[in-house]
């Protein structure tokens, strides 16, 4: 299963169409304005970069995890060093208590101009973005529906402002993050700058979909969650 393609510039996630969800590019629209709570999307992605305490904050300790032999869930994966540390490992698992999330994260990249996904029930990580725990966006996509029922990421839309997020990589590691807020944008104006571009600190956003449906044409609008790490 895969998203079909559109436009190049941003990642946005529509709705379910003859049994696959629809995810596309399209063009930056810039700030789309406020969202719900009267906070912008730039305004969330700000925040997500600061922390909850005055005074600098330090970046997160990169150090290797090694793993145990036979321990579920954790990999024997090649360390990668970068300047002040070890870079973390791809993302294995996610956790969202508040949304009732816990599920296999699985990569997800292009291919021909489309993003492809994972199966229903498990989340996508871009790859071709930080990988959660290092400095910048890490994006993680879901289903908010499917044919049958809700989907993965139902009730993300509804996660408060202070909920946690954990993610474990393929070494063990645990990133944790904190909801900030979440904005409701449409599509033709997704706010690709704010999604993926560059940030001091590690950042978590998850897409969904969201807004009113339309037959044949899916989901007008995607919600985008922002969190920052703890």
């Amino acid at each position: 299963m895969r998203f079909r393609a559109g436009l190049t510039a941003a990642i946005f996630v529509p709705a379910l169409l003859a049994g696959g969800a629809v995810l596309a590019f399209a063009p930056d629209g810039g700030d789309p304005g406020p969202g719900p709570g009267g906070r912008s999307v730039a305004e969330l992605a700000s925040e997500a970069e600061t922390s909850r305490t005055l005074g600098p904050r330090t970046t997160n300790t990169l150090r290797p995890i090694l793993a145990r032999r036979g321990r579920s869930g954790v990999q024997s994966i090649p360390l990668e060093g970068i300047e002040g540390g070890v870079r973390p490992a791809p993302p294995q698992r996610i956790s969202i208590p508040e949304a009732g999330v816990e599920t296999v994260v699985d990569p997800v990249g292009t291919r021909k101009g489309a993003i492809e996904v994972p199966p229903l029930g498990r989340a996508g990580w871009f790859e071709g973005g930080p990988r959660p725990g290092e400095k910048g966006r890490a994006v993680v996509i879901g289903h908010l529906d499917t044919k049958r029922g809700p989907g993965l990421f139902a009730r993300v839309p509804r996660v408060p402002v202070g909920a946690g997020i954990r993610i474990t990589d393929r070494r063990g590691e645990v990133h944790a993050y904190e909801v900030v807020g979440r904005a409701q944008v449409r599509k033709d104006r997704f706010p690709t700058s704010e999604v993926y571009g560059g940030a001091a600190r590690p950042v978590l956003v998850l897409v969904t979909c969201g807004g009113p449906y339309t037959e044949g044409r899916g989901y007008r609008d995607n919600v985008l969650l922002f969190a920052r790490a703890t």
